[in-house]
């Protein structure tokens, strides 16, 4: 996948709520060739509370949730970022959303 900095937000999970407490947050972007991006990694600087919706998962041994649905999502805080990786590309299995959320650095 080839990555891009476009805006396309419309990808972030709804599954997550940004508070007046959350900082700055980057999204890197990735598709195939020219077709709308399929994966995206957004990282927000402060705890943002992660939805009681999807199946419980450990990052890095901190508490996360892996939300299958149309935008399957993997979203996780260590306390100081909150991290969201999230793919529209059906693709694109709940094993290989989780095993890329797991090579970020918290």
């Amino acid at each position: 996948m080839h990555w891009s900095d476009f805006d396309q937000h419309e990808l972030l999970s709804p599954f997550f709520m940004r508070d007046q407490n959350s900082g700055p947050t980057w999204t890197r972007f990735y598709h195939r060739a020219s077709e709308k991006a399929s994966l995206s990694i957004t990282q927000i600087a402060g705890k943002l509370t992660v939805s009681a919706a999807g199946t419980p998962e450990s990052i890095h041994g901190y508490f996360g949730r892996l939300t299958p649905d149309s935008n399957s999502t993997v979203t996780w805080t260590n306390g100081t970022y909150t991290f969201i990786v999230s793919t529209t590309d059906q693709d694109l299995h709940e094993a290989e959303l989780l095993r890329i959320a797991k090579q970020l650095t918290p």
